[in-house]
Order: C-alpha cells, then structure tokens, then sequence
C-alpha cells in the first residue's frame, strides 16, 4: 500500500497543503486563505484560530479532492512564516493575536536593545542584525506596552510551532525556525543564555529545540476527529518557510542559490559552516541539517508591492492582467520604483524605510508603472544577490520558486538584472511539499537520496540572460543604488 505524507505550509496570507505519495510522485494541493489585522500604522497581526480554522477547511478540500484512504496518511510536517510571536498561557491558549514578521512596531526595542547588548556582540552570537518583527523586540514591545500579557505568558512559540502544538500539544521548534527569533545561538545551535540572561527571559518560557525530522507526537484524539484523520498519525517537527522552501526545490547542500518571489522576497545560499556578515546585511541561519546553514538578503515587499498596487488603484483587475499589461510596454530608463512600502530588510534594515516612484513624466502608462514596480523588487533582489557574492557564498546554479515567478515575463527580469541563469522551479507550493518530504524522511520511509532521484524527473524551465537588456539594466541597477541614501537622507532632514 502506498504511504502518503502531509505537508502544512502556514503562510501570511493562507494555509496551503499538500498530499504526496513519493512512489508515484503524485501531489494534490488545496488551501485556504486567512485575513491579517492591522490595528494601527506599523502593527501587523493575525488570529491563531484562523490559522487552524484555515487548516481544518484545507485538510477538507484535499481530502475531497484526492478521495484517499486516510489509512495510508503516514506522516504530516508543518513549515511557516518565519519570526512571528505567539503567547500562551499554561492551557495552552494564546492570550493576544500573534504578531508576525511584517510587523514593524519595535524599532525602539531594537535601537535599546543594541545601546546596551551591543549589535557587534548581538550579530556574532546570532548571525543576524536584529529587525523590526523579530520575536525578540516583539516580545520586548509586549514586556514594556503589555505587561499583564507578558505575566501570563507560560510560552512563546512561533506560528507553525503554535500551530503543531494544536495538533500534538508538545511544545517544540527546530534550529531552521529557532534562529529567526534573535534568541538563537546560531553557531552552538541552542538558545543564547547571554541574550536570555540581558533581557531577563527565563529558558522554561522557550519550546525545547529538536531536529527538523523529530517525531513531536501523534494527532490528539479531538484534534484527528475534528479534522477527519486518524491518531495514529505522527507529526514532525518541519522547519521555518523559507530553508523548507528551498529544501523543496531540492536544495540539500552548497552550491545552488533558492530565490522565492512571495509576499517577500528572498535569496538563499547554503554553507558547510555559519556564514556571518559583520556589516549586518544579510542573515546567517541554521538549515534542516545538522552542520549545515544557510545565508540570506531579504526583502519585505515582492509580491506585496505590487498587490498593495492593485489594490489601490485597479482593484478590477487581477495580478496577471496587469503583468500582461507591463511585458507590452517599452523601456523607461529614467522611472524607478523603490519597493520599501514596508521597510526593508536587507540592506538597510530600516522599518521606517518608505517606497517611491521617481522620474514619471506624462509620456509614462500604465505598463510603464507596472514594469518599474516588477524592475524594482528585480534590483532589490539584485543587491541580496551581490551581498552574497561579497561574503563568500558558493554557486554555480540559482533556482527560483514563489507566486511572483509563475510569470515568464517577471522571471526575465530577474534574470537580465542578475545577469545569471536561473532555473524555475515547477513546484509552485514547494514550501508545502518541503514539509511533506521532512515527514516521509522522518518516518524513515525514504532518504535524502531517494528524494534526489525523484527531483531529477520535475520538468523545469531555465532562463537565461539577454546581453543587451543585461547591460541596460546593469546601468539602471547603478542608478537605482543611489535612490535610498539619497531619499533617507532628504526625508531625515525633513523631520
């Protein structure tokens, strides 16, 4: 009988799922989405209970969809969002909205937090300067904003290890996921004791850290019941969206960089040892494996900026339409689109950072506009890309995943302003199917090498640099560099 494993992908803006029996290779995807709330300028919240509501309603369409024996579901894994915080209390239920990566309310926490640990000594420890929307200033931000929350807190968890601990109630995370709290010893592989000591946070209020393939628990009786699947299920630990992200597109060891155009952006590299950027650019993470990390620039705002375009001013159309609209226009040499409605992370990290349009003129349109808000994450992954270079990450391939690269015509872009090959992944939900592969390897029915072999047959599209529009946008890129000095400086002087 064939084994089937489930993986659960807690997005931003939904739950996505997927069931793959890895002996025919056959994979059925449903999901559901989920709204965030946003209780004032710079605050991004969401409800854990949507996050399980949108499961449960997921779970559903894919069992509908796939008509399985639900006999044969061996194993589920949870990847997620990365960074976010969720409090509970000692039942287990979370006592305040979670508040998640996008959140941009702690800049205070992260200045203070520095005058007095020092970021030199913060970023060693780490491997990470600190951001905005970290669970580290967040929760720093509960202790001084929220004092009766933080008193009842018996845990802080992040999102998928919140949601884990609804399926098993076993409070777990794992080194990938872990890191990106900014409480993590990214070298030794544990809670930082010298982090913990300085903001004074008792070690019992953190989850124990296991390997990304560690059995957590079986399904709770309720919980199988509610959702329509057995107890008998086991549940692995999984590991934060972004490294399971590029362990499905088959990323297991240096040599290929994993670029993911989602509401974010990111670009990835792997290491046989922890990376660390001095200046404090990009982020140095622990990955699924043991002895293995992972170096990455980020971006806040990919796919969000052009949603947050849309939405304002053509809700009627879809993403797509206006995509279809840009790849018709002609080049705009003097229009830039500074992707910062978010802050921005790598490299600047500055959660006050804001987004511009410079040099429209009458003769401008609609496809104009569009092509420059796509040119503009473009380059803000171009700067990830050479940060990475600077530091040493090895690679001879770069393969790309995320709704932003179902577009041939954005993937273009990208890959005459990185002026390198880039592969497309065929795996759109490869978050979710990375956690479906973490389950079947950690219920021992298949290997990392079997999971190889079974990535060499997904047919993949390469993409490759036109010299010409290489060389144009090199030039544009140059310009572009200059934009965010120069308009932080003017907007400083403002104030």
């Amino acid at each position: 009988m064939d084994k089937l494993f489930l993986g659960i992908d807690l997005g931003t803006s939904c739950v996505k799922t997927v069931l793959w029996n890895p002996e025919s290779n056959i994979i059925q995807v449903a999901s559901c989405n989920y709204p965030s709330i946003l209780p004032s300028s710079l605050k991004v919240e969401q409800n854990p209970d949507d996050w399980y509501r949108a499961l449960k309603t997921s779970i559903k369409l894919l069992l509908n969809k796939s008509d399985i024996n639900i006999q044969r579901l061996e194993g589920i894994s949870i990847t997620g969002q990365m960074h976010g915080l969720v409090l509970v209390d000692e039942e287990g239920n979370f006592i305040r909205n979670a508040i998640i990566w996008s959140d941009q309310r702690s800049k205070c926490q992260v200045t203070d937090f520095y005058n007095g640990f020092g970021a030199n000594n913060y970023i060693k420890i780490t491997g990470n300067p600190l951001s905005s929307g970290f669970t580290l200033p967040s929760w720093l931000w509960i202790m001084e904003n929220e004092k009766d929350i933080s008193k009842n807190t018996f845990k802080i968890l992040l999102p998928k290890d919140y949601l884990r601990f609804k399926l098993t109630r076993t409070y777990y995370s794992d080194p990938s996921d872990a890191v990106s709290t900014g409480l993590f010893d990214v070298n030794e592989c544990v809670w930082s004791q010298a982090i913990l000591d300085f903001i004074n946070l008792k070690n019992e209020l953190l989850p124990e850290v296991k390997g990304s393939f560690f059995n957590a628990g079986k399904l709770k009786e309720d919980v199988a019941k509610d959702l329509g699947l057995s107890p008998a299920i086991n549940v692995y630990i999984g590991g934060g969206d972004t490294p399971v992200q590029a362990f499905g597109q088959g990323i297991d060891s240096k040599g290929t960089l994993s670029i993911g155009i989602s509401s974010g952006g990111n670009i990835i590299g792997l290491s046989d040892k922890p990376i660390i950027d001095s200046k404090g650019r990009v982020h140095c993470m622990n990955y699924l494996f043991p002895n293995s990390w992972y170096s990455m620039g980020a971006i806040m705002s990919a796919g969000d900026s052009m949603e947050w375009f849309r939405q304002n001013f053509f809700p009627h159309l879809q993403t797509k339409d206006l995509i279809k609209i840009a790849s018709k226009a002609g080049l705009s040499p003097k229009l830039f689109f500074l992707p910062h409605i978010n802050g921005e992370r790598t490299p600047y990290m500055d959660p006050e950072a804001t987004g511009m349009f410079l040099g429209l003129s009458m003769d401008n349109h609609l496809g104009d506009i569009v092509r420059s808000i796509m040119e503009g994450v473009c380059f803000s992954l171009r700067i990830c890309f050479d940060i990475l270079i600077d530091i040493g990450i090895e690679f001879n391939t770069m393969i790309a995943s995320g709704g932003g690269t179902k577009s041939d015509f954005w993937m273009q872009l990208l890959t005459d302003t990185l002026n390198f090959p880039i592969t497309k992944s065929d795996m759109e939900n490869s978050s979710a199917f990375g956690a479906a592969m973490i389950a079947a390897i950690g219920s021992g029915s298949i290997t990392k090498e079997d999971i190889k072999n079974s990535m060499r047959n997904h047919s993949k599209k390469t993409f490759f640099p036109n010299k010409e529009m290489a060389k144009y946008y090199q030039k544009k890129y140059e310009r572009f560099i200059e934009i965010y000095p120069l308009w932080n400086q003017t907007s400083n002087e403002s104030h």
